[in-house]
């Protein structure tokens, strides 16, 4: 009886072991196969903010190369306890474009409860000011105007979200598509860009001549004689060559008003034809004499001058238009009631061409489950990043739009396929829409700044309108 007893007592026991070992275990695999929930950035490196300071009382405009503009009142932050914070804070911003920077940054791309819905960005920036290093809100009643670049005019399925508590997307106010007129604006306003100055030697293209009158008859040629003349033609005539070639009968020298050394020639012949009619023509032109000597070197001296400066006034505005050309000309523009991250954003369903399983050469070394590593997709196309775990490698969702591969091994060791080797073994030609295709990668292992400067010489610049 007593063994019996016993015997009950230790099978108990052990029933209880095990019902505590199965629920410990279960535990675990929650936590494992579980996602972080907000922004989690994956390597030690990430997208830079841009930090300004300025006055609360004043309000500020934050004004990127790229066209972005932040428009912030005055008195627009208070602290924790709800006050107007007084004197200079900090702000930070900064913004992402493409898929690589959405990548760096952490910000999650998926529905926090619906995994299998994705966001495709069309622009997403992210705002924060603090005092002391202490968080800002933004004042009840107070609001920030937002022109956010974009490098396409997003369609009537994309909405602005606000991730919230840096968790949760949710869908908040709206947005509009403008021009961007501060560009335009910008541009019609540009320095016009002086006239070059005009050297005081003749070169190969100029036309130089001489005046032949007769002195005796044109008392008024003798200061000329020998004088050579640069012909000044007018912008889009012709040069007229038929002019020199003749014997004129008058020649009248007018210097032209508010121009140093600059004259207007008029030449007037006269002759009759085999009729005894008489044929007048009469021609004015403008030239410069050319100068010699000391005049000559004194013009050189001061055309070297005024052309240097020539040139920096040129590059300067050469500078001016290549930066507007570098903003989009097309903005998406909304009000922001408070700080955080927003985005422009399409949500779509991971509807796929096809599920793959996936496996990698790391695992035979390193436990993917235990270790919590992520693969992380990067379609750059349409700018989004889904991100699986491994216990959701065995069923990976797969859309047709250029991937590359990104995981994060325990000891930092980044290891990526590469979007031309995924699409050798993914594709819409080789990979079966009814089945699950298992496909075995082979990966590149580097170091976190390896991967990082890999991706500096090819990295996606954002093609703005």
């Amino acid at each position: 009886m007593k063994n019996s007893k016993k015997n009950k007592i230790i099978k108990i026991a052990a029933a209880s072991v095990l019902s505590i070992t199965t629920v410990v275990g279960y535990m675990i695999y929650l936590d494992l196969s579980s996602y972080k929930e907000g922004i989690n950035e994956p390597f030690t490196e990430s997208v830079p903010f841009i930090t300004s300071s300025f006055n609360n009382k004043d309000g500020f405009e934050l004004h990127q190369p790229n066209g972005t503009h932040v428009d912030i009142p005055e008195n627009a932050f208070v602290d924790e306890k709800g006050k107007t914070v007084k004197g200079n804070i900090e702000l930070k911003f900064r913004e992402f474009h493409t898929a690589e920077s959405i990548l760096m940054s952490g910000i999650p791309m998926q529905m926090l409860d619906e995994r299998n819905k994705y966001m495709e960005s069309l622009g997403m920036m992210e705002l924060r000011a603090f005092k002391n290093g202490k968080e800002l809100s933004l004042k009840t009643g107070k609001s920030i105007n937002v022109d956010l670049a974009s490098t396409e005019v997003p369609n009537k399925d994309f909405n602005l979200y606000l991730l919230e508590g840096d968790k949760q997307w949710k869908e908040t106010g709206s947005f509009k598509t403008v021009n961007n007129d501060r560009r335009d604006s910008a541009f019609v306003n540009l320095t016009p860009l002086p006239e070059t100055p005009e050297s005081p030697d003749p070169d190969s293209t100029d036309v130089v001549f001489t005046l032949n009158g007769n002195t005796k008859y044109a008392p008024h040629l003798k200061p000329y004689k020998g004088v050579e003349w640069k012909l000044i033609p007018s912008k889009g005539e012709p040069v007229p060559y038929w002019a020199f070639r003749l014997n004129w009968d008058k020649i009248k020298i007018d210097e032209v008003k508010g121009k140093k050394k600059l004259f207007d020639l008029t030449f007037n012949y006269s002759q009759k034809n085999y009729r005894g009619k008489t044929i007048k023509q009469t021609i004015t032109v403008r030239a410069r004499p050319l100068l010699t000597g000391k005049e000559l070197k004194l013009a050189k001296a001061e055309y070297e001058k005024e052309f240097a400066n020539y040139k920096i006034m040129a590059a300067k505005i050469e500078l001016e238009e290549e930066r507007l050309e570098q903003e989009s000309s097309v903005l998406n523009r909304f009000k922001i009631n408070q700080m955080g991250v927003f985005n422009i954003d399409c949500v779509k369903n991971l509807d796929v061409y096809a599920t793959v399983e996936l496996e990698f050469d790391f695992q035979a070394n390193v436990s993917a489950e235990f270790n919590k590593v992520l693969v992380m997709m990067v379609m750059e196309e349409i700018n989004a990043v889904v991100k699986y775990n491994a216990f959701d490698w065995d069923e990976v969702s797969v859309i047709d739009t250029r991937t590359e591969l990104i995981m994060v091994l325990p000891d930092g060791i980044i290891a990526r396929v590469s979007a031309e080797e995924f699409k050798k073994k993914i594709n819409t030609t080789t990979t079966s829409k009814h089945f699950t295709n298992s496909i075995y990668f082979e990966t590149e292992k580097m170091t976190m700044k390896e991967y990082l400067n890999k991706k500096e010489k090819s990295r996606a610049v954002p093609m703005f309108l």
